[in-house]
């Protein structure tokens, strides 16, 4: 009698097969993931650094041309940033990975002076202190 061979139906894959496979894909989607989450961090970071300084700006310019007092209302608590004078109300809200340490109102006077401070946010990523300096009687900010 001749031995039959048996044909072996073999159909999908083995289990090793199908974890190294998903290993690969896991490694493929994982480092731009990190990436990408680096770069939003940084992004938010920025936005929150321009959005406050164009707010500062319009703030002066406006508090010349309508000769009306403007508050910055700076909110440890609620870790937001409030322009407002009597037309209209602007409102920041600090990113999750910056920490507002300064609280206080600074004002704007209808000439566009101010007292000179300085408005303390700390990164929490790389625990640096950025200081914005408002110098002399005119406002002007400078970022350290």
């Amino acid at each position: 009698m001749m031995e039959q061979s048996k044909k072996v139906n073999r159909n999908g894959f083995t289990l090793i097969e199908t974890t190294v496979a998903l290993f690969i894909l896991t490694l493929i989607f994982a480092i731009p993931m990190n990436s990408y989450s680096k770069f939003n961090n940084n992004l938010s970071k920025s936005t929150f650094i321009s959005e406050f300084k164009s707010n500062w700006n319009y703030s002066l310019v406006n508090s010349k041309i309508n000769q009306a007092t403007i508050l910055v209302h700076l909110n440890k608590t609620t870790q937001d940033i409030t322009f407002k004078n009597s037309i209209w109300k602007k409102k920041i809200i600090v990113p999750k990975n910056f920490y507002l340490e300064s609280s206080g109102t600074v004002k704007i006077g209808s000439d566009g002076t101010v007292r000179p401070f300085t408005m303390a946010i700390r990164d929490l990523d790389t625990n640096k202190l950025l200081k914005f300096k408002v110098q002399m009687d005119w406002g002007e900010i400078i970022v350290d």
